[in-house]
C-alpha cells in the first residue's frame, strides 16, 4: 500500500469513527440519561443543542470519510474500496438531509423551551413535530 492509499484509509477510519461512535454514545448514554434526569422541556432543549453540535461534526467527518475513500482508491479502484466510499457517501447523505431538510423544519415549529410553552403548545404541532422527530431518530437509526 501506498502512503497515499494509508493516509485516506486512517482519515476514512477516524472520521467514521467519529460518526458511528458518536452516534452510539449519544443513542445509548446522552440521550437516556438526559431525558431520564432532567423535565422533558428542559431535556429536549440540553439535547437539541447536543445533538446541534454532533451533526455539524458528523456533517464534516462523513465529507471527510468519503475524501479518504477517495484518497484510498486513488491508486487502484478495489470492489470493497467502492463499497466503502458508498458507505461514508450514504451516511454524507443522511446528514445533508437531516441538517438541510428535517432540522429546519423542526426548529420552525418552535418546540417548547418552558412548561408553561408546552402547556400551550398547539397540538397539531406537537403531531408535526413528534412525526419529524420520528424521521430524524429512523434516518440516524439507517
Amino acid at each position: 500500500m501506498t502512503f497515499v492509499a494509508v493516509t485516506g484509509v486512517v482519515l476514512y477510519v477516524v472520521a467514521m469513527a467519529l460518526v458511528f461512535g458518536g452516534t452510539a454514545a449519544l443513542s445509548f448514554a446522552t440521550a437516556p440519561t438526559t431525558f431520564r434526569t432532567l423535565p422533558a422541556v428542559d431535556a429536549g432543549r440540553v439535547f437539541g443543542k447536543v445533538l446541534r453540535v454532533f451533526d455539524a461534526m458528523g456533517y464534516v467527518a462523513s465529507m471527510v470519510a468519503v475524501v479518504g475513500a477517495v484518497v484510498a482508491m486513488a491508486v487502484e479502484f478495489t470492489t470493497p474500496g467502492i463499497a466503502l466510499l458508498a458507505l461514508a457517501a450514504t451516511i454524507h447523505v443522511t446528514f445533508v438531509l437531516l441538517r438541510r431538510s428535517v432540522a429546519p423544519k423542526m426548529a420552525a415549529l418552535k418546540p417548547p423551551e418552558t412548561a408553561d410553552e408546552e402547556r400551550r403548545w398547539d397540538p397539531a404541532s406537537r403531531a408535526q413535530f413528534d412525526a419529524l422527530h420520528r424521521l430524524y431518530v429512523r434516518l440516524y437509526t439507517s
